[in-house]
Order: structure tokens, then sequence, then C-alpha cells
């Protein structure tokens, strides 16, 4: 017989080993970006480029305006628009004052272009005045050109325009960029290139704030910890935030140090099967994978992974797949009730138009939560359903490291989801509850507490 309190202890000590583990890898991450900035903005290198455009440089609402060439990108229809990818780039109005767009072929005297830049953390936009196309021939002086605010977030508290016209050193950071064409044919306007360079450099003050010396959500969330760091507003000074180490191991060890009291956590129930101890350390091998910084490379391609592993899973739990013979009525009772916040919380009902997507990915995620790690680890365990659930919930949790908050959530939903698959079999009211869920926690969540969905080097 198991006993229940050396069980729960085990498992909130394998949960806490990997929040640990992410703050570590979080930390580290975080203050080589902030030195590598320091040390650019410092030398006055801080610059964005790419050399020749393609398409793969733009947010993919905009490639259909355009026709991807050897010299860049052609105008693919009359007055395209293009939206480039920073990639994480931040545009600081204290050192960034040029914008150099090169064009090739005939634009024509009439032709005029307007830049929109934003912050998507904060929803604030930034739109210039018209200008002439035949000014990008020279680089675009930013502080010369009148800004009007925008910030559909939050209500205009009056009528005159004239409020919202804002200097350049009054813009925030930006970390989006879009340029429109009015006046422009089609096929005859292609953008060679692009380059935001730091053109002033100054007296940089680095202020350094240690998190040794407080205690906050920003300090130890992984989440606020990635938000402040990348979203801070600069304005006289620069704020090099500094995050302590745990310890001064590789924050892998943490994660060594998980999968040991995973594999005592198996021997407790009772676990034999080579089987199961394999899926377990499938676990703790993705998550090796994704922290690893040679992911990047592959990002684009991991899609069709994906989704040839989503055909995979389905034909081999297929039979999860027929119709259940239990109604699983609690789940959609919980299914229902999350279906109506959400009308409360977007009445426009915008996130009919996610739910597909959602519950496909939710399917696939209830299948492995379910029929295959569930269903393993109660067929060959010694486990009753609930430790199953338990430690099924912190398997979940876990492989949503470094993001703190989805570790959170995920691991009251993995409990929840894999007690319920284990008395009801129901993989659709799983599938359905975890689609709502989601897209309700992306209603409420404010951005600071959340952020991102993104996991491993991709958080």
């Amino acid at each position: 017989m198991i006993s229940a309190a050396r069980y729960i202890l085990f498992l909130a000590l394998l949960w806490l080993i990997m929040v640990l583990f992410s703050y570590d890898f979080t930390a580290s991450n975080l203050n080589q970006y902030n030195q590598e900035k320091q040390r650019s903005l410092a030398s006055g290198v801080h610059h964005f480029g790419i050399s020749v455009i393609n398409k793969q440089h733009i947010v993919s609402s905009f490639q259909h305006h355009w026709i991807e060439t050897d010299e860049g990108l052609l105008a693919a229809h009359a007055d395209p628009e293009i939206s480039i990818g920073l990639g994480g780039f931040k545009l600081l109005p204290l050192v960034h004052r040029t914008l150099k767009l090169s064009l090739l072929g005939s634009t024509g005297q009439s032709g005029q272009f307007s830049i929109e830049l934003s912050n998507q953390a904060t929803q604030t936009f930034y739109d210039s005045e018209l200008l002439e196309v035949n000014q990008l021939s020279e680089a675009i002086e930013l502080e010369k050109i009148k800004w009007r605010i925008n910030q559909p977030n939050l209500q205009q508290s009056s009528d005159d325009k004239s409020e919202n016209v804002v200097s350049w050193e009054d813009v925030g950071v930006i970390d989006a960029l879009v340029i429109r064409f009015y006046g422009i044919q089609a096929e005859l306007l292609k953008i060679a290139d692009i380059e935001i360079k730091q053109s002033h450099v100054g007296k940089l003050q680095f202020v350094d704030s240690q998190c040794s010396q407080q205690i906050g959500m920003s300090c130890v969330i992984t989440n606020a910890m990635n938000y402040d760091v990348h979203h801070a507003q600069q304005s006289t000074v620069f704020t090099v935030q500094s995050y302590p180490m745990v310890t001064g191991f590789h924050p892998l060890i943490w994660l060594l140090a998980a999968w040991l009291t995973a594999m005592f956590v198996m021997k407790l129930i009772g676990a034999q099967k080579v089987s199961v101890y394999a899926l377990v350390c499938a676990v703790f091998v993705i998550i090796l994978l994704t922290h690893q910084s040679w992911m990047h490379s592959f990002g684009s391609h991991l899609r069709w992974a994906f989704v040839a592993g989503f055909i995979g899973l389905l034909w081999q739990q297929r039979e999860a797949l027929r119709l259940p013979r239990k109604q699983a009525l609690p789940v959609w009772l919980l299914t229902l009730l999350v279906a109506l916040l959400l009308f409360v919380f977007e009445p426009e009902f915008e996130f009919i138009y996610s739910l597909p997507g959602y519950l496909l990915w939710a399917l696939m995620q209830q299948m492995l939560i379910g029929s295959v790690f569930s269903q393993s680890l109660h067929q060959h365990t010694h486990g009753t359903r609930w430790q199953i659930a338990c430690f099924i919930g912190v398997l979940f949790s876990v492989i949503h490291a470094p993001n703190h908050m989805l570790m959170l959530v995920t691991l009251v939903g993995g409990v929840l989801w894999s007690y319920a698959w284990l008395k009801y079999q129901n993989i659709y009211a799983n599938a359905f509850s975890h689609a709502l869920l989601a897209l309700l926690l992306y209603q409420i969540m404010p951005e600071m507490w959340l952020g991102t969905a993104r996991i491993g080097v991709f958080f």
C-alpha cells in the first residue's frame, strides 16, 4: 500500500525542482540577453537589418501583397502593405532615429506611404503622417515625423486629435513595424532591404536593477521576468535587470534531479514494465530537447513534425475516438460554464475563429494525457485513479517549462483531465473543455502574468 503523504511529497518535490529549473534557465537566458544588449548599445551597434527581404521576413497575413524575387519583394498588386517581423528586436526611440528602406524600380512622384509602429504587449500604435515615396531614397529621420498615438483598448477622452500627437522622444519601445503604400501600381515597386541603425550613442546610463535586493513577481515568476525585460519602457536610462541564479550549477542539473525523482515516483506506484518507464522518460527527453538553443533553427519545421505525429497518434489511438460509452456530464457542464464565460469576456465572439485550431491541438494533447499516459500507468502500476491523475498532472505541467504560469494552470488541468479520462474515457468532453479553457485563459490573464503560451527556448 502506497503512503499517500509520501507519494504527494515526492510529486510536490518533482514539481518544485522543475519550477527551479525553469527559473534558472530563464534567468540565465535573460542575463545573457541583457549583457549582449548593453554591450551593443554602448558600442553603438544595436542595429536591425535585412539585406535581401523575402516572404519569411513578413508577417503571414501580409505575404499575399508581395511576390518573392532574387532581389527582394515585388508588389503583387496596387497599394501594397508590409509588416516586417523584427524577430524580437526592440526599436528604442532614445537611440534609434533613422529608418532606411531600399527600393528598386519606378514608383512615380505621386506615390506616398505611411509608417505604423507599435508595442504589441500594450497594444499602443504610433501612426506617421503621409510621406512621399521619393523620400525613401535616403534614410527617414523618425524624430522629424509627427506621430499620432492610438490605443484601441483605452477610451478616448476627447475628440481633439491634436492631443494624440506625440514627439519621437515620447514614443515607447517598439516591437512591430507596418508600412502602407498609396498610389503605387502593381509590379512597379520592389523592396530590397531594410535597416534600422543605432544613430545615437551619447552618454547612455545603465542602471542595474538587482533582483537580489528585492522580492517581487518580476524577480521570481518567469513570465513576469520575460515581460519586464522585453517590454520595459526605456526613457533617459536603460534598466539592465540582473537575476541571481539559485545555484551556480547549469540549469540542466535541476532537470536531471527531476528525472531521478520521477523514476522514484514510478517505483512508489509499483511500475515494472519497461514501456511505462519509457513513456515517462520521453517527457524529460522532450524537455531536454526543447531547451536546446539549436531548436530555434528547426522552429519552422516543427509544425510538420507535429502534423505527422498527430496523424500517427490518431491512427495508433483510433479506439479512443469511438463514440464514448459514458457521457461525462460533469465535464460537459464545466465546458458549458467556460463557454458562457467566454461570451461574457468576448461578446463579439471572435474566439469562434480560433476554436477549430485549438480543438485539434487540444484533441492531440488529450489523447496523450488520457489514452496514452493515464491508461498505460493505470494498467501497469498499482496506483489508484487519483494517484495516477496527480502524477500525470505533474508530468503535463513540467513539459510546459519554463513557463511558470502555464505550468501552474496545466498542473490543475492535467490532474482533472487525467482523472476524467480514467473515469469516463470520453475524449471529446476533455478536448472541448481543454480548448475552451485555453481560449478563456488568453482572455482573462494579464499580459504580464502570461505573455505567451510558448515553452522551452521559444518562451
